[in-house]
C-alpha cells in the first residue's frame, strides 16, 4: 500500500495517509493527486500539500 504525506496548511500538522484518505481529506479526486505528483512532485491545494512517501513507515 502506497503512503502519502499530507500537511494541513492551517495547523501545519503532518500525517501519513493512503491515497484514498488523502483524496477524502483534501476533497479532491485521487487521480488528480496522482497527476499532480507525477507532474510536479507534490499536489498542493489551498489547504493541503500532498507528496508521496519515499520509504513507507514501519508499523
Amino acid at each position: 500500500m502506497d503512503q502519502y504525506r499530507l500537511i494541513d496548511l492551517r495547523s501545519q500538522v503532518l500525517i501519513i495517509v493512503t491515497l484514498e484518505q488523502a483524496a477524502e481529506l483534501a476533497e479532491i479526486d485521487a487521480d488528480e493527486i496522482l497527476w499532480a505528483i507525477e507532474a510536479a512532485g507534490i499536489c498542493e491545494t489551498d489547504l493541503h500539500v500532498i507528496a508521496a512517501v519515499d520509504e513507507p513507515a514501519a508499523l
